[in-house]
């Protein structure tokens, strides 16, 4: 345990308070060049211990309220969002009246040209890098038939060209 929290203060101060009432009832203490009573003692140790109480309540209240509030916060959300969407649909986004209730429009993001160029190069350099085309470039593929030497069989051979199958006969 720490010296100085607020537990162990709390403890000390009620031993002494506990010392003070029972061992030095009625005398008077020399502390710091003064001479105090037990009974002002005893009374500053316990005006010291409602103090720590009275922090510890407020600070339980100041909790309270902190849920309280966030709790207000989330129940208000959907009501200032209706009543700027009913703002924006009567006034208009871009008018006075709208304003006027604190709303400002939203900003509409505007991306630089050299923003736009790097997704362009992004974009492209993803679809060399998986193959991906589009349906001019992929009319563009055409497979081509080889035409198998002459031999004795006259049997059809599958020739496989470019990915694409195709059955051609053997020529004679």
């Amino acid at each position: 345990m720490l010296k100085n929290s607020k537990m162990a203060v709390r403890t000390l101060e009620q031993l002494v308070i506990t010392g003070v009432h029972t061992l030095l009832a009625k005398r008077t203490i020399p502390i710091a060049g003064a001479e105090l009573k037990s009974a002002v003692l005893e009374a500053q140790l316990r005006d010291h211990l409602a103090t720590l109480d009275a922090i510890d309540e407020a600070k339980a209240n100041h909790q309270a309220l902190i849920a309280k509030e966030r709790a207000q916060r989330r129940a208000l959300k959907p009501v200032l969002a209706g009543i700027r969407n009913f703002a924006l649909g009567v006034y208009g986004e871009s008018s006075a009246e709208f304003r006027s209730f604190g709303f400002q429009p939203r900003a509409v993001a505007v991306k630089s040209a050299e923003t736009k160029a790097g997704a362009v190069a992004k974009m492209r350099a993803t679809r060399k890098a998986r193959h991906t085309q589009g349906s001019r470039q992929k009319m563009a593929i055409v497979g081509t038939i080889e035409v198998a030497p002459a031999s004795a069989d006259t049997t059809s051979h599958p020739v496989v060209t470019n990915g694409a199958t195709v059955t051609g006969a053997s020529a004679h």
